[in-house]
């Protein structure tokens, strides 16, 4: 199971990890060739940091989620299109309100994506 965590080091510098649970551990990509909300993750409110934070997470967790059901070049595009459509909502309900330090799953990711992509089809 994919589980993300941030912290803030002591000289104010954030730092997100993602772990996959088979032994893959990194810091989480920026994706800022994808999008340029901000030039560094940031969480705790609404704004610019928080949205490159969210779109990275919902990018990252559906390329992984989804890795044997398409192939590359689908996948990434699909990736790109979940994160692009739902980083704002994801943002609000999750990112805004993190602590310093936070960690969410993928499941939690998963859970919420199910739930707000059943609005849509409302």
């Amino acid at each position: 199971m994919i589980k993300f965590s941030g912290y803030k080091r002591g000289s104010g510098e954030r730092i997100v990890l993602v772990n996959d649970g088979g032994g893959y551990s990194a810091n989480l990509p920026l994706y800022s060739d994808e999008v340029g909300f901000s030039p560094s993750f940031s969480w705790g409110d609404g704004g610019s940091g928080p949205a490159q934070l969210a779109y990275a997470l919902l990018r990252f967790f559906a390329e992984r989620e989804f890795a044997n059901e398409m192939d590359s070049a689908e996948l990434k595009e699909f990736a790109r299109d979940i994160a692009s459509k739902f980083h704002h909502d994801f943002m609000l309900d999750f990112v805004s309100g993190f602590s310093d330090s936070w960690k969410i799953t993928g499941k939690d990711i998963e859970r919420w994506l199910v739930e707000n992509t059943a609005k849509e089809d409302d």
